[in-house]
């Protein structure tokens, strides 16, 4: 068994965990070998990583997955920064950008195919398209992502049963908002992810929080992918959840394609197989 290997990218850390016998295809255990070599061994075990990847090409059409919504919902704050309690007006603004900090995690899964693609280029060969669950596993893996137990397990029996060459797959696992009104008084200039936003009670900027995890998998049920990625953004009267969801899709796009398993890469340890 190779060592859980933990990348040195800020950016990121990858998880290489793949049994080594003297029946190991060599496309498999070249990009092992070298994926290890290249980003240096801990010996943290594999749980305590937020990514997993085995270096299988995947190409052909991978179904998008509609998101997993894990998450409690949404409460809106009556407090500001000098009051425990904001006029009626200002609670119908926050309720506003409550319902629609609500959509992130959809508006995320729709960026998300054109986030991947803008960073990858022509590197891969792949197409995305719409996808559905298949019946009953939809709730199944909802239920094991909640209890962390058999997640590959779920993952895998989506992909086997689903249409296309693989599917992607999204979830939110948290999600929170703050606005910013409760951070200082109007006109104060606050930093956030998004670059400095000046406090405005009209615009009513609230400050939004996600743990989005995203999963590639193969028809044949193999993980190829998974990871956790905490995003952040901000939505207000001139930039709307599509908007911010946009944002955090590129966040974690860019980091998917640091280990994404595309035919540059990996095409050449398949020829030198053959």
């Amino acid at each position: 068994m190779t060592r859980a290997c933990e990348g040195r990218n800020l950016a990121a850390r990858a998880c290489v965990d793949q049994s080594v016998t003297p029946e190991t295809p060599l496309r498999i255990l070249v990009p092992t070998l070298v994926l290890a070599a290249l980003l240096g061994c801990s010996d943290k075990p594999a749980a305590q990583l937020s990514w997993d990847f085995q270096p299988h090409l995947t190409s052909g059409e991978v179904r998008v997955l509609p998101v997993l919504d894990l998450t409690d919902g949404l409460d809106v704050r009556y407090d500001s920064y000098v009051t425990e309690h904001v006029p009626r007006w200002r609670v119908v603004l926050r309720q506003q950008r409550i319902e629609e900090a609500a959509t992130v995690p959809a508006e995320v899964t729709r960026a998300l195919p054109g986030a991947l693609n803008a960073e990858l280029r022509d590197s891969w060969d792949g197409r995305f398209r719409t996808g559905r669950y298949p019946v009953g596993s939809r709730d199944r893996l909802a239920t094991s992502l909640r209890s962390e137990h058999r997640v590959d397990d779920a993952l895998s029996d989506v992909a086997r049963r689903a249409e296309g060459d693989a599917v992607l797959l999204t979830w939110v696992e948290e999600l929170d908002t703050e606005p910013l009104t409760t951070l200082g008084f109007p006109g104060d200039l606050i930093e956030t992810v998004a670059g400095p936003v000046y406090v405005d009670l009209v615009q009513e900027h609230h400050r939004v929080w996600a743990t989005v995890g995203v999963a590639l998998v193969d028809h044949n049920g193999e993980v190829v992918m998974r990871l956790t990625r905490d995003v952040e953004s901000v939505i207000s009267l001139r930039v709307d959840a599509p908007h911010a969801a946009r944002a955090m899709a590129a966040e974690i796009a860019h980091d998917m394609v640091l280990v994404w398993p595309d035919a540059r890469r990996l095409a050449p340890y398949e020829v030198a197989s053959r």
